[in-house]
């Protein structure tokens, strides 16, 4: 039994657009940029291989306070422990409807098809990726320092607001 290549493509592409996650609901648009009442969401890979999610609240020259996503509550992480991290400040935009869409496009092309098609799942692909990964900050981009204008709080925790009160 024969598999088409345009078969395997379709559900290679299928594949891809299930892949794609979910981002936080408190991040704002892209045209909303600097006036969300949110921290941005951050992704930390601690030296101990754990694995944290969830809202910038605050952060000073020592530790770093993420109110975790799923309503786990604040949690205050030393700087020391942070392996890696990456911030996503905004909802990045998402194309992956273009990918089966342009694709199936190309069944207009004849015998082209058989060039177009992968032309067109490779270029939107990676428009798709691209627009996945904007909006979008890792360590190697951003320095603690910088990354405190991304937090809820950028001038450290207000006095007399406890990390658990907040929502």
């Amino acid at each position: 039994m024969k598999t088409k290549p345009a078969f395997l493509l379709l559900h290679a592409l299928f594949i891809l657009l299930l892949g794609s996650c979910q981002t936080a609901k408190y991040l704002p648009d892209s045209t909303e940029i600097g006036f969300g009442l949110y921290g941005g969401q951050v992704e930390l890979r601690k030296t101990d291989k754990q694995f944290l999610t969830g809202e910038l609240i605050a952060l000073d020259s020592t530790s770093l306070l993420i109110r975790q996503d799923a309503n786990k509550g604040c949690v205050q992480v030393p700087i020391a422990e942070v392996n890696n991290f990456t911030l996503r400040y905004a909802r990045p935009k998402k194309y992956w409807w273009s990918v089966p869409v342009y694709t199936l496009v190309t069944l207009s092309h004849g015998f082209f098809l058989v060039y177009s098609a992968p032309a067109n799942a490779i270029a939107t692909s990676t428009v798709a990726i691209t627009g996945e990964n904007a909006y979008q900050y890792s360590q190697k981009q951003l320095t603690y320092d910088q990354l405190r204008m991304f937090a809820r709080f950028p001038q450290g925790m207000p006095p007399g607001v406890k990390p658990e009160e907040l929502k």
